[in-house]
Parts: structure tokens; C-alpha cells; sequence
């Protein structure tokens, strides 16, 4: 079922997600795991939140299946409300390729 989180002025409306990654998501150049929640997605990008405080233009890797797909923080503010978390908008740096789809051929998104 498509029915888009909220509606907006964009390219793209934004999905719901349950909380699943089909990888892992880390900094470019850094080796943990960024510590974060998926919250919605749209085909040219994905929402998180997190504690760590990143500046827009940070390149974030997800790392899947001997693939890595490069997205860019686009752009950040603190969540809502809740102490101490951040809301990021990532964008896919290859406009080629299609978020959602990325999700539902692994099984995060229906």
C-alpha cells in the first residue's frame, strides 16, 4: 500500500518505514556503524534519526551485499523535540537508482 507519510511541496512523497535498514549505514570514511533509526524514504532518498550531530554535505554509505550506495546529508535539524536526537535527510548520490526499490527488493519496505 502506497499511502505517503505526509504530503509536501517535493519531487517525492515520503514513505512510513518500520525501523529496518537492508545494510549498514556508516560515515564515508569511518568504520562503526552509524547508530541511527530509518523513519521514512522516498525514491530519491531516506530519513534517520540519531544521536550524532552530522553537517549537511556528509557523505553516508550503506553497505549491502558487496555493494555500497553513497547518499548525501542534504539536511539536518533536531528532532521534534526529543533531547539530544537529530533528524537527517539523506539523498542518493547515484540519481539512477531508486531508494524504495533498493528496500523492497530486500525485504524492508512493501
Amino acid at each position: 500500500m502506497n499511502i505517503p507519510m505526509f504530503f509536501e511541496k517535493r519531487g517525492n512523497q515520503r514513505r512510513k518505514l518500520t525501523g529496518l535498514l537492508p545494510g549498514r549505514l556508516t560515515v564515508a570514511g569511518a568504520e562503526a556503524s552509524l547508530d541511527c533509526k530509518p523513519v521514512d524514504i522516498s525514491p530519491d532518498g531516506l530519513g534517520i534519526i540519531t544521536k550524532a550531530l552530522l553537517p549537511a554535505g556528509t557523505e553516508i554509505l550503506l553497505s549491502m551485499k558487496g555493494e555500497k550506495i553513497a547518499f548525501e546529508i542534504s539536511w539536518g535539524q533536531p528532532d521534534f523535540g526529543k533531547k539530544d536526537l537529530f533528524r537527517y535527510g539523506l539523498r542518493i548520490k547515484d540519481e539512477s537508482r531508486n531508494v524504495e526499490n533498493i528496500f523492497v527488493d530486500s525485504g524492508c519496505l512493501k
